[in-house]
């Protein structure tokens, strides 16, 4: 008999785990990465939506709301407490079960790993698929083109895993190579679940042979970029991330973090500033940012005696309340260990970029080249990771990635000390396919983190 909280229990106790040294730096341009949650304008339900009484959440009909106020309000319940779930369900039980491009937001805005959403998923297929009016098992995926190809050609395979809590979480299992713990964590899911995600993905494999579903390797939504959304109002909106240190997954405490418009290369004057407080919620960090006619356009800067400095792009143009997943950011030993592994001292003149390059299904790829302009000159080193172990190479001007995982340090910075604007390419080795490009600013003494990906 299927007991929920004995499920949830076990979901949540796989997500704590150690991690080796050599994975620590692989981890940081992976979890860093982390999308911001395309989320409900402040979970506000619209008029062609229904609201809820457990959690308030929104859905597309009334019948559904009645069932899952029925069926699933402890899981409801659960989910609401915790931001990041709250904000990824927000958007996915407001999208009607037919509705791709609605689904396929949500999906490319959220953390791989939420543990109670699939509590909730779970339940809503278990229990409320015809008050919901949903069919093949309501799962997401990476592109419509996918969704499409999924529905027509393995509907019963989709079906049975939307109703596996370990086969949800087997589809969003993505390590970083070498990141032991969270092997072992996908490792032990449930073999039948497992079972049902392997038999799905094999159906995906043979009958969407255009790669809209493959992973690590699906590039067919190159030159289709999503549309972006636009703000609703010119409101200030909300957006939320959470801190962690990388190694032991504590939240930071006593950290400050900037929000900085994009134009404002020194951060002289930011839109916001939080301090990660030692009581309540620890790490969890509001900004309130403008947004203008197109989002907001900016970038986080960290700083503090505890960690490294850093300045973390905001993926695309966040324009709607948005929940930042988890945000893991490296101390200043951190740094020079990760370094001294690949017989790099830092320059405290220089700066560094890390790169991650996801692909159309929101996973690491592998076979990318990075370049950048201008050239990063003779005093940098460039730096991939291939089974989570970092090496170096000679090609200064260009880094093939194995594993999606790159960047240089000892880059040059501008003139005096001042920020050095450089445009930072992905494109793919086989083809030579751009897939991504991307404008940012590297000071000294400080990380830069981009991540490049294909919708936008």
């Amino acid at each position: 008999m299927y007991d929920r909280a004995k499920s949830r229990a076990r979901r949540r106790a796989r997500l704590v785990g150690g991690l080796s040294a050599a994975g620590l730096f692989a981890l940081l341009l992976y979890t860093s990465s982390c999308r911001l949650i395309l989320g409900i304008d402040d979970r506000k339900v619209g008029a062609s939506m229904f609201q809820g009484k457990c959690g308030g959440f929104g859905y597309p009909s009334a019948a559904c709301a009645a069932c899952m106020d029925k069926a699933c309000c402890d899981e409801l319940s659960a989910c609401e407490p915790s931001a990041l779930c709250d904000a990824h369900l927000s958007c996915v039980l407001a999208c009607k079960p037919d509705d791709a491009a609605c689904l396929t937001a949500c999906t490319w805005g959220r953390a791989r790993t939420v543990p109670s959403h699939v509590d909730v998923l779970t339940c809503r297929a278990q229990n409320c698929a015809s008050a919901c009016n949903l069919t093949c098992g309501a799962l997401e995926y990476p592109s419509a083109d996918c969704s499409a190809c999924a529905q027509q050609n393995c509907c019963d395979k989709a079906a049975a895993c939307g109703v596996s809590p370990a086969c949800i979480e087997k589809r969003g299992c993505i390590c970083t190579p070498g990141d032991a713990a969270c092997t072992m964590r996908c490792q032990s899911l449930d073999p039948t679940g497992v079972q049902l995600a392997s038999d799905f993905q094999d159906c995906l494999d043979k009958s969407c042979t255009d790669g809209s579903c493959a992973l690590g390797n699906s590039w067919g939504c190159i030159g289709k970029p999503a549309v972006p959304l636009k703000p609703k109002s010119s409101a200030s909106i909300g957006i939320t991330a959470h801190f962690l240190d990388f190694i032991n997954y504590k939240p930071w405490t006593g950290i400050t973090v900037d929000a900085c418009r994009g134009l404002d290369a020194n951060c002289d004057t930011p839109v916001d500033t939080q301090t990660s407080s030692t009581t309540g919620d620890v790490g969890l960090l509001k900004f309130t940012v403008p947004v203008g006619t197109d989002g907001f356009s900016g970038y986080l800067r960290l700083s503090g005696d505890t960690v490294y400095p850093g300045y973390e792009y905001v993926w695309g143009a966040p324009a709607v309340e948005s929940f930042g997943a988890t945000l893991r950011w490296p101390s200043p030993l951190d740094m020079t260990t990760m370094a001294g592994i690949v017989k790099v001292s830092l320059d405290p003149n220089l700066g560094h970029i890390g790169v991650n390059t996801l692909d159309c299904a929101a996973s690491l790829a592998a076979g990318v080249t990075l370049s950048l302009d201008p050239p990063p000159g003779p005093t940098a080193t460039p730096f991939y990771f291939s089974e989570g172990i970092p090496h170096t190479t000679d090609k200064v001007d260009a880094t093939v990635l194995p594993d999606a995982i790159g960047g240089w340090v000892n880059l040059p910075v501008g003139e005096g000390g001042t920020p050095l604007e450089y445009k930072v390419t992905s494109t793919l080795k086989a083809t030579g396919q751009v897939i991504a490009s991307r404008t940012v600013l590297v000071r000294p003494g400080a990380l830069t983190f981009a991540y490049l990906l294909p919708r936008g």
